[in-house]
């Protein structure tokens, strides 16, 4: 039996790679603090009690870099489930193309080398669900739903829809 589900948030901040060509660039930190302690993953974590997710992810983002982002700057791209033995997690997945500040060092994530171009990011570094669905958002550019379940460390199904 699975509890409530545990609800959370993740911010993928989305730019334009400065240095030319017009091609976009997703951060990914290497987080150092929480779930996705040794991964690179976008900003995020748990949601307060009565916070909306979008209102967690304005926090979240300054608690983690430094970076303020518009709450109303901030697009759904996932909403994923993810089932594992004693637990389940709902996880609200935004982009950002439009923040002030340069991400900052924290004691949850580090921003070194944390750009990478948005359709080869460096899945090997990420949780494994990532590159399950992250190729199918990318070639919708629409919200997805995804349920994952996995035990173990081993993902054991994952089903991807539009919402």
């Amino acid at each position: 039996m699975f509890k409530s589900p545990i609800l959370a948030v993740v911010v993928f901040l989305i730019r334009q790679d400065p240095d030319g060509g017009g091609r976009e660039q997703i951060f990914l930190p290497m987080i150092t603090s929480g779930y996705c302690t040794f991964f690179r993953n976008g900003p995020g974590g748990k949601q307060e009690p009565g916070e909306s997710p979008k209102t967690c992810a304005v926090r979240e983002m300054w608690e983690e870099t430094k970076v303020r982002v518009d709450i109303n700057s901030l697009e759904l791209i996932a909403l994923l489930q993810h089932l594992q033995p004693g637990s389940h997690y709902e996880v609200s997945f935004f982009t950002c193309h439009s923040w002030t500040g340069t991400p900052q060092k924290t004691k949850s994530a580090d921003p070194a080398n944390a750009w990478f171009p948005i359709f080869t990011p460096p899945f090997k570094q990420m949780l494994p669900d990532f590159p399950l669905w992250f190729p199918t958002w990318l070639s919708l550019r629409a919200p997805i739903k995804v349920e994952v379940a996995s035990s173990g460390g081993t993902i054991r199904s994952c089903a991807i829809g539009t919402m």
